[in-house]
C-alpha cells in the first residue's frame, strides 16, 4: 500500500471524513498517477490557483470519496512486492 492509499484509508476510515481532496501541478505526472491508481478521481483544474513566490500556477483538482475508496480496495487488493527473485536474494535464509 502506498502512503496515499494509507492517509486516505486513515482520514476516511478513523476521521471519518466523507471526502478527500488533492490539489496537484499538472506537470507532476507521478502524482497524478498515484491519485488515479489510490482512487481519485479528476474534477478539473483551477487557474492560477497556487502561488510561489511571484508566480500563479495551476493545479488539477482530484477528488476521493469514502464509497469510491472502499470500491477501489476491492477492485485491487493490497500486493506486496515479492523480493524472493530479487538479485542477492537467498531464499534460505530470507537474507539479501
Amino acid at each position: 500500500m502506498c502512503g496515499l492509499a494509507a492517509v486516505a484509508d486513515w482520514a476516511l476510515r478513523e476521521l471519518g471524513l466523507p471526502r478527500l481532496v488533492l490539489h496537484i501541478e499538472p506537470w507532476n505526472t507521478a502524482s497524478v498517477r498515484v491519485a488515479e491508481r489510490v482512487g481519485f478521481r479528476r474534477e478539473g483544474m483551477r487557474e492560477g490557483w497556487l502561488r510561489i513566490g511571484d508566480e500563479r500556477r495551476d493545479v488539477l483538482v482530484f477528488a476521493l470519496s469514502r464509497g469510491v475508496r472502499e470500491a477501489a480496495r476491492r477492485a485491487s487488493p493490497a500486493r506486496r512486492p515479492d523480493t524472493s527473485r530479487a538479485p542477492g536474494h537467498d531464499r534460505a535464509t530470507g537474507m539479501h
